[in-house]
Order: C-alpha cells, then sequence, then structure tokens
C-alpha cells in the first residue's frame, strides 16, 4: 500500500512539472520572443524614418525619390540593413499630403515588414511574428521632415510678407505714418526657418535709439526720477548678447514708446497665421506684445522720457543722449555683413532675433514684423521703420 501510493504521487508530479514546464515555456515566449519583436519593430521604425526622409529629398522626381527611399531602408543592400533581421520587405510609394485637389506628390511614404522566428512561442504555436513600420516624409517648403500618416498638410505655401500699412480704421494705429522707414534699410532672410536668425539693418544720421535709460515726471508736489538698465556701447562698434533695453512698459508714465506708442527699443511683434495667412492680429497696430532683440551690433545710444504734468496740457517727451562717434557700417565683431549697395548716413547697426530662441510651435506658421528707431522720437508718428518677413517650422 505505501509502495504504490508512492508510485503514484511520483506520477502526479511528472504531471506537474510538465504542466509548469509548458507554463515557463510560455512565459519565455513572452518575454524572450514579444522583447525581441519590439526591439525588431524599434530598428524597423527608425530605416523606415530614414528611407522616408532620405526619399522626400528626391521630390518632385518621383522615381528618384523612390530610388533614394530604397537605397536608405533597411533592405538588403540598403544603408540601414542590420545582420540581425534579414529579409526585410521594403515598400516605397509617393502622394500628396495636402487637403486639396493632389497634382504634385511633395511626400514619400516607405513601409517596411519582418517576419521573425520564433524562439520559444512555437510552444504556444506561434511560429512567426509579422513586424512592420510605416513612415510620411513631407518635402516643404522648410525642407524634408516627417508628418503623421494621416496629415493633411505638408508645410505652408507662403510667400513675402505684406505690411499692409497705413490704413483708416476705428484703429488709430493702423493709420499711423512711419516718417523715416528708410532708416529700416534692409532685412532677411523673407522666408525664415526654424534654425535661421531673423536680421535687421539700420543705418541713419542719428544712432540708433537701443531703450529708454531714464524717466523723469514732473508734477506740482516735486519731481522722480527713476533709471533702467540700458545695455553701454562699450566700444565702437559694439556688441551686446540680450541686450537690457531699459523701460519695457507700454503705457503709463514708465512707458518706453515714442508719442504714437512703439517701442523706443527694436521691437519684433509675433502673429500666428497657421490657420489664417492675412491675420495681423500680433502686430504693433493691432497691439501685439513687443520682444527686444537676442543681440544688437554697431552703434547706438539711450533717451530719457519727461513726462511734465505742471503744465496744461501735460507733456510727454523724449530726449535721446548724443550720438557716439560715427562707425558707418562696420558693425563689428559677430555680425552680419548687410547687404551690397545700402545708403549709409553715418551710424550702422544690425538687431537680431534667433528663431529658435522665440518658442514657436513646431508645424505652425508665423508673421513677424519688426521696428526700429532713429535718435529723434519727437515728431508726429515718430522716425521709425518697420517690415515684416515670415517664419515656418517644420512638424
Amino acid at each position: 500500500m505505501t509502495r504504490r501510493s508512492l508510485r503514484d504521487e511520483s506520477g502526479q508530479a511528472m504531471v506537474l512539472v510538465a504542466v509548469a514546464l509548458v507554463a515557463l515555456l510560455g512565459a519565455a515566449a513572452l518575454t524572450v520572443d514579444v522583447g525581441y519583436a519590439y526591439f525588431t519593430q524599434r530598428s524597423l521604425q527608425a530605416s523606415a524614418d530614414a528611407s522616408a526622409l532620405a526619399g522626400a529629398q528626391g521630390l518632385p522626381n518621383t522615381a528618384a525619390a523612390t530610388s533614394l527611399a530604397n537605397q536608405y531602408s533597411g533592405s538588403a543592400g540598403g544603408k540601414n540593413v542590420r545582420a540581425n533581421l534579414p529579409g526585410v520587405v521594403t515598400t516605397v510609394s509617393t502622394k500628396c499630403v495636402t487637403a486639396g485637389v493632389c497634382t504634385t506628390p511633395n511626400a514619400v511614404s516607405v513601409k517596411e515588414t519582418a517576419h521573425l522566428n520564433t524562439f520559444f512561442g512555437r510552444v504556444l504555436g506561434i511560429n512567426v511574428f509579422d513586424v512592420s513600420a510605416h513612415a510620411t516624409a513631407c518635402s516643404g517648403q522648410s525642407g524634408t521632415y516627417l508628418v503623421d500618416d494621416a496629415s493633411t498638410s505638408c508645410g505652408f505655401v507662403v510667400g513675402p510678407c505684406t505690411l499692409g500699412y497705413p490704413y483708416v480704421s476705428s484703429n488709430p494705429r493702423t493709420s499711423t505714418i512711419f516718417n523715416e522707414s528708410l532708416v529700416l534699410r534692409a532685412f532677411a532672410p523673407q522666408i525664415a526657418g526654424p534654425n535661421d536668425t531673423i536680421k535687421v539693418w539700420f543705418n541713419d544720421e542719428h544712432a540708433l535709439t537701443l531703450g529708454v535709460r531714464q524717466v523723469v515726471v514732473k508734477k506740482k508736489t516735486g519731481t522722480t526720477t527713476t533709471n533702467f538698465a540700458v545695455s553701454p556701447l562699450a566700444s565702437i562698434p559694439g556688441m551686446a548678447l540680450n541686450p537690457a533695453v531699459g523701460t519695457t512698459a507700454q503705457s503709463g508714465d514708465f512707458a518706453g514708446v515714442d508719442p504714437s506708442g512703439r517701442p523706443v527699443y527694436p521691437a519684433l511683434f509675433m502673429t500666428d497665421i497657421t490657420n489664417d495667412q492675412t491675420s495681423t492680429a500680433g502686430d504693433w497696430q493691432n497691439y501685439g506684445t513687443p520682444l527686444p532683440p537676442n543681440a544688437v551690433f554697431g552703434t547706438w545710444k539711450s533717451a530719457v522720457r519727461t513726462v511734465d504734468y505742471t503744465v496744461s496740457p501735460s507733456t510727454v517727451k523724449s530726449t535721446p543722449d548724443a550720438d557716439p562717434a560715427r562707425n558707418n557700417w562696420n558693425l563689428g565683431a559677430g555680425s552680419d555683413a548687410p547687404p551690397a549697395g545700402l545708403t549709409n548716413e553715418g551710424f550702422g547697426a544690425e538687431a537680431t532675433w534667433t528663431v529658435a530662441g522665440l518658442g514657436l510651435t513646431p508645424g505652425h506658421a508665423y508673421r513677424m514684423q519688426f521696428m526700429v528707431h532713429d535718435g529723434d522720437q519727437n515728431r508726429v508718428g515718430g522716425d521709425a521703420g518697420q517690415a515684416c518677413m515670415t517664419v515656418v517650422l517644420p512638424h
């Protein structure tokens, strides 16, 4: 009885071990085979992305695009083939990524597929994993870049920016005259991308005004003087990175603006035109937010604002400091050479804004309006120049 009982229990243990072994092999299949499939998919995605991006550089020539995509694929003979992933099949197609009528393909789509033999999955009846990856790359105005497969936009078709001012409306700013708009001699580029710098060149018979360094408020009860930091001109020509531009208030006694309400310092105004390329919502004329430059080169000076309540009506006057020595178009180290043939009246400067530092949203387009001032801020409308350009960012 005892021996038979032991033999019976031994047989039951063998069954339990067999069941446990199947469970362990199943767990191994989940960890090893599924993990390998995940690794394969990541590898396929990387090569599909590279293949699509390479192909997009050949557009609008579809034959060249298809050839480039295959050259950079993960299939045999491709530049992204992996020895541990044999037999990758690559399918390349070109298409229009647009919500309208398709005329010329502007995108390349790539699908890469691999068949994986399992290690432990066969225990569960799973012999093969089919793993695939998709990628679509656009050839847009700002270069080539990856987009979602369901995307209906491949960049923005934009032309040179047009200011459109002055004009008469219920908003008095739209009719403001820029008396000496030519002090803004040039800017570049017309259309910028994410790695570009917006460059604005100034030249006049007076030096650029970089900001209001002091505000004097006169009242019958007394006079108060408040100082603000403006980056000094340490040499001629000079350079200042992220320059201090004095008071940046846009209204009130301490406003750093001219009599027309425009910033005295070089200022950039941004409007997101992704959904409406005619929008001017962020312009100065529509009370947009001014941004000081990331750098300034050449020569400049400051100004003092005086608000006088002791007379009736009260007055506001901006008095520039004395001009520094003339530098002409010698803008100094780190500056950009101005375009050839620009007028020289003695005092040259460059203000720049780096696109990457503006906090813009990928996949969006922007209208950029900018303005600069010369040294006389008391004429009707002020002595200032304005212009605009466009920034387009890839997805």
